[in-house]
């Protein structure tokens, strides 16, 4: 708690404002406080202390960037962080970044120099670029990228890593239902329509359908309605196919089995099975 001696201040006169505050390690802090007073002009008060670490340099100062990824990890941009340091000359040895996932791929692509707070060190600013390698697990992924100093063994600074698992492409609606009552005379080419909508446009034609035993389905593309990122598709019944009960599912999958999403196919209408 700060403490001002004296607490009553005639005009023109000053007060020692005295903090006890603990620096940090390294880098610095600011902290701000106010001051309460009775002047109708200036009711409050606001002070800001600069705390100073002790560490000498050359140290590791900060890390910073985002590595949490929400999109399609095979379809994500490069990522870029910063290793901030406090040096005193010109560059001998930069920070060593490091991960636990080996999927990541580092490369540092530029350096920055500014004045740091004391007379004579310099603010490096280290840039690397994140990647992601091609074989990238599925799911949902953590970890921590770490930077370790090149001048102390004992320091490391971290950032986490996390990524969730998305699909590329989302199938819609999830139920259909071979309603030939809707079109009598089609008998039993009766048809429903469902759609692919594409979050990675490179899909396009990688597409594979699994059915139940017997492939009892035709599925087929359409061209109207077709769009760069949404794919409209027929399905009926395949001519000659034995009768359907319940509700199958069909999974519909990219060819690199990498992603997957079902559907049901209702193959009745009301009160009977189609034949």
């Amino acid at each position: 708690m700060p403490k001002v001696e004296p607490t009553s201040i005639e005009p023109g006169n000053t007060a020692v404002v005295e903090v006890d505050a603990k620096p940090p390690e390294m880098g610095e802090k600011t902290v701000e406080f106010t001051l309460e007073t009775d002047s109708k002009l200036t009711p409050i008060v606001k002070l800001h202390l600069r705390l100073i670490g002790m560490r000498r340099p050359p140290f590791l100062l900060k890390v910073q960037g985002d590595l949490t990824y929400l999109e399609d990890l095979r379809s994500a941009q490069p990522r870029e962080i910063e290793v901030l340091t406090v040096e005193t000359g010109p560059p001998a040895e930069e920070p060593k970044v490091v991960a636990d996932l080996s999927f990541l791929d580092f490369e540092r692509v530029r350096v920055q120099e500014g004045r740091y707070s004391d007379p004579g060190t310099i603010l490096r600013t280290y840039m690397y670029l994140v990647r992601l390698k091609s074989s990238v697990p599925a799911g949902t992924l953590t970890g921590v990228v770490s930077v370790k100093s090149p001048w102390d063994e004992h320091q490391a600074l971290s950032i986490p890593f996390y990524a969730r698992e998305s699909h590329r492409f989302r199938v819609f609606p999830t139920h259909l239902s071979l309603d030939r009552a809707a079109d009598p005379s089609r008998g039993n080419d009766a048809e429903a329509r469902f759609f692919i909508l594409l979050n990675d446009p490179s899909l396009e034609q990688q597409f594979e359908f699994i059915q139940p035993a017997g492939e009892p389905f035709l599925i087929e593309p359409r061209q109207a309605g077709r769009t760069e990122r949404l794919i409209p598709f027929t399905v009926r019944r395949r001519p000659g196919a034995s009768a359907i009960a319940g509700e199958p599912r069909i999974t519909v999958r990219t060819k690199d089995s990498a992603d997957s999403q079902s559907f049901t196919v209702s193959a009745r209408v009301p009160g009977r099975e189609i034949p």
